[in-house]
């Protein structure tokens, strides 16, 4: 019961309105800091333009004076009128030579863009000003804000923490912010010191002491925990979130009288009807069955003939036990009650519960196992002993020997003995099987009973709910052993298809013939595994669902599942990419297929690094995808690894690590043949990204067994992430190398396979002694190359010679012409150029603030070209 009162309790709005609360403290900081910044760039500038002509320094002058008005308009929390500004004197401000205006500038742009909620943009104006060597407390503390909303805490945290150091002007500000990321990150100690700091500092309020009482909660000093919550009650008595809090608090402490108190004074506040039910699980928990039996007799009422979502299974079960415990006198109400819970979890096994304080659904599993029981004692109770054995043979079939069946199982025990199972190896609900050479994978079923009586074993093989195989094997018991213990180990064999197996495990008597075990959908086929960040795990809205396409999450205790592509739909997400290969091999193969994927949105690669000191380490993203794949006995098995990274990090290193996971992924998946790797797409976060594609793209180079994937020019991009047909269109291009790399028969058989690599560049040379015109050699294996077609962008024209730069250097192509496998690049003057590359790092080139989206290079597939980055040009 105590479990129960504790999750559905859990109105913990601090996460849910972490974001709420930071858009709130943006608004109320003033940024005083940036004004005085914005006052010594003003000095600053005026200073330098005094050297200038009197033409030029109006012109400055001017652009100052359209700033200010802008960062008048940012204090005033007015920016979109203040971006307008900006935006109307961004090509002059670019066209000075004067960095200090050109800095105030970016700073303002970017922290206006923030508040727009376009920290993307943002991101890229702080970016910027670093590389123009910009280092202010009040850049980092800027640049931290857009980091915060982006969700990449870590790199948030670094710039709070140097803010910090260069004496930022509002330190509070500052350790506010950063316990909300520490918090977020669930590294609670630090949180609690941030947290402290923001009080000791004299930031005294109702946020900071639940900021506080939740980093004390999560580290399980409930009293402290409590403390807090109480000092900011007395701020706001009727704070809804200090009230829940400080109810979760107390249930761990064990405080029901507070507990109830609270609960109560959230009811009064709110009169939302979920109150009565969380009070009523209190009063269970302290016995006071007739107070509960009124809280839900009032909840039920209150949904009577509503269409609002409800919660009456939970309800009347919870209304069956206080009745149950109330005597017989109410044993007629709690029969009724129970009868009413087991005829709508036979339709549904969960119900959808309404978090008053969350505001979404959230989804609670009804055991009917304390129904049974309750309907197994009323029974004994009145002597039908028939009917007591039936319902206790369902308490015991959906969890054994619980403890909260103890008084129950006693009184029937005596009316007849139920047999007691050991399983040592036995298949999982939705479990997929590694096939093997023969197309098929041996099932095994081991453990040991322990209760004579029974003279054989049995286990029962249906296909498709249609008998497959029986298996029996006599019973004996050890000799040595105190009590009857029989061990059994039994081998069956499945055939890798489209079809679902189910194992039923049963003794048999002269007199008795049980089934003590059923497990259903188990499956046989193949296994893959992917990795990466938000684009290797996001869905863009796919609702492809395929019985066949399996998953496992062992962070859900082995939890094995049907795969989907949605991001929040659960513990069986393996994303847009993974669920489209899934579906297309199964289709095509006619074998289910497993994927295991561990990425997670908004990671650097240092994150997905294995701890040194335990590979298994569940805490880690690298331990997480290795402890389902061993707990699943599918390491051997899994064939290849996709892997779709980047977007958070630069070139710096990235090498370096990648070999870190290249050689643990050999080491932990031993069979491992293949590597895909996507290289990623032009973005807004992150530094460095020619280099960083650049180093992806010479992958293949390095390790013989990647194949490097290209992203541009797929349909579907949003800036950050792709549409479900983005995301269908990659897992498709994807399918066609898994074909063929492992399914060559089937790959023969496909009619669209042509051009499924995606075109890479061999080589870049001199077409003539005047260096006039550069040819670029890219791999046949690409195909023929088409150059796109122009694009308009931010009011201009864009062609690809515009994303070929030499050493650097955008604007020196004139055109750009392919036949076959060769691209010429014509330049619009001789050059000496060293080296060449294709596609900017992020945004477009001469200072247009879009991220790069086309025109591409592409073969008659539609497939992009790798992009390159500082290529040595060749002699002729």
């Amino acid at each position: 019961m105590k479990a129960f009162i504790c999750s559905n309790l859990s109105y913990n709005i601090y996460s849910k309105s972490l974001m709420m609360n930071f858009a709130l403290s943006l608004k109320k900081h003033k940024f005083l800091n940036l004004a005085i910044i914005f006052f010594l760039f003003s000095l600053l500038t005026k200073r330098e333009s005094l050297a200038q002509n009197s033409s030029s320094l109006k012109s400055v002058q001017a652009m100052e004076n359209r700033m200010n008005q802008s960062a008048m308009l940012y204090n005033q929390g007015q920016y979109q009128q203040g971006y307008s500004i900006l935006k109307s004197c961004e090509t002059e401000v670019f066209l000075q030579k004067n960095v200090l205006l050109q800095k105030r500038f970016l700073l303002l742009r970017g922290a206006t863009l923030v508040n727009l909620g376009q920290p993307n943009m943002g991101l890229i104006d702080f970016n910027r000003l670093y590389q123009m060597g910009e280092r202010s407390p009040d850049f980092f503390a800027n640049r931290a804000n857009a980091y915060f909303i982006l969700e990449n805490k870590q790199a948030a945290i670094a710039d709070y923490q140097e803010a910090l150091r260069q004496k930022y002007i509002s330190p509070t500000y500052i350790h506010n912010q950063l316990a909300k990321a520490y918090f977020v990150l669930k590294r609670y100690d630090e949180a609690l010191l941030s947290a402290t700091k923001v009080i000791d500092l004299g930031m005294k309020n109702t946020e900071t002491y639940l900021q506080r009482g939740v980093a004390f909660y999560y580290l399980g000093k409930y009293k402290e925990a409590i403390a807090d919550f109480s000092k900011g009650l007395e701020k706001d008595p009727n704070n809804i979130g200090l009230l829940s809090n400080r109810i979760n608090a107390n249930t761990y402490e064990n405080r029901w009288k507070e507990v109830v108190s609270d609960i109560g004074k959230l009811y009064e506040l709110t009169k939302i009807p979920e109150y009565l039910l969380s009070r009523s699980g209190v009063y269970l928990q302290m016995q006071q069955y007739f107070q509960a039996r009124i809280d839900l007799d009032n909840y039920i009422l209150a949904f009577s003939g509503a269409d609002s979502p409800k919660m009456d299974v939970l309800a009347y079960c919870l209304r069956a036990g206080a009745n149950f415990f109330l005597g017989p006198a109410s044993f007629r109400q709690s029969f009724e009650d129970c009868e009413r819970c087991l005829q709508q979890n036979n339709v549904t096994n969960t119900v959808p519960i309404y978090d008053p304080i969350q505001y979404d659904y959230s989804r609670l599993i009804i055991e009917n196992k304390q129904v049974y029981g309750y309907l197994a004692e009323m029974y004994a109770f009145a002597q039908d002993s028939l009917k007591a054995i039936e319902h206790y043979r369902h308490v015991q079939k959906l969890q054994a020997n619980s403890s909260e069946d103890v008084e129950i199982q006693e009184i029937v025990t005596k009316l007849t003995p139920q047999p007691r199972l050991n399983l040592t190896e036995f298949p999982q609900h939705f479990q997929l099987y590694p096939r093997n050479n023969q197309d098929s994978a041996n099932v095994r079923l081991s453990g040991t009973l322990y209760l004579s009586g029974y003279d054989s074993l049995y286990v029962i093989v249906l296909k498709n709910g249609r008998l497959y195989e029986r298996i029996a094997q006599r019973l004996k018991s050890s000799s040595n052993s105190e009590k009857y213990a029989a061990s059994f180990d039994i081998l069956a064999s499945i055939h890798a298809e489209l079809s679902e197996y189910t194992f039923q495990l049963g003794v048999k008597s002269a007199l008795r013939d049980t089934i003590l075990e059923r497990r259903e959908s188990i499956v046989c086929g193949d296994v893959y595994a992917m990795n990466g960040q938000s684009n290797a795990i996001g869905g863009g809205g796919m609702g492809t669902v395929n019985k066949f396409c399996r998953t496992i999450n062992n962070a859900y205790l082995q939890a094995w599942g049907i795969s989907t592509a949605k991001y929040n739909a659960g513990q069986y997400v393996v994303g847009g990419v993974g669920m489209a290969l899934q579906d297309k091999l199964v289709n095509t193969l006619g074998v289910p297929i497993l994927l295991i994927n561990g990425a997670q949105g908004g990671t650097r690669i240092e994150q997905h690094l294995p701890n040194k000191a335990n590979r298994e380490d569940f805490h880690t993203l690298y331990g997480s995808l290795l402890t389902s794949a061993r707990l699943g006995k599918v390491c051997e098995s899994v064939k290849a690894m996709i892997w779709y990274q980047g977007e958070w990090n630069s070139d710096v290193n990235y090498a370096e690590n990648f070999k870190v996971l290249y050689d643990a992924w050999h080491q932990d998946f031993p069979n491992l043949k293949k590597i895909y790797v996507f290289q990623i797409y032009p973005h807004g976060v992150g530094e460095r990204h020619g280099a960083l594609r650049e180093i992806q793209r010479n992958f293949s180079k390095v390790f013989p067994d990647i194949r490097t994937l290209s992203t541009v020019g797929s349909p579907g991009w949003g800036g950050g992430h792709y549409t479900a047909n983005g995301y269908t269109h990659l897992g498709n291009i994807l399918f066609y190398h898994v074909l063929r790399d492992f399914y060559p028969s089937n790959f023969a058989q496909q009619s669209d396979t042509s051009e499924i690599d995606s075109p890479n560049l061999l080589r870049a040379y001199w077409k003539n002694k005047e260096h006039s015109s550069i040819i670029l050699e890219f791999s046949p294996l690409g195909g023929e190359i088409l150059v796109g077609k122009p694009m308009s962008v931010a009011n201009r024209l864009w062609t690809v010679a515009d994303a070929i730069n030499l050493d650097g250097q955008f604007g020196l192509v004139q055109t750009v012409q392919a036949q076959g496998s060769i691209v010429e690049c014509v330049l619009k003057s001789v050059s000496s150029a060293k080296t060449i590359g294709y596609v900017p790092e992020q945004r477009y080139p001469f200072g247009v603030l879009e991220v790069y989206q086309g025109p591409w290079l592409l073969n008659k597939r539609g497939l992009g070209a790798l992009t390159f980055w500082n290529v040595p040009i060749q002699s002729q």
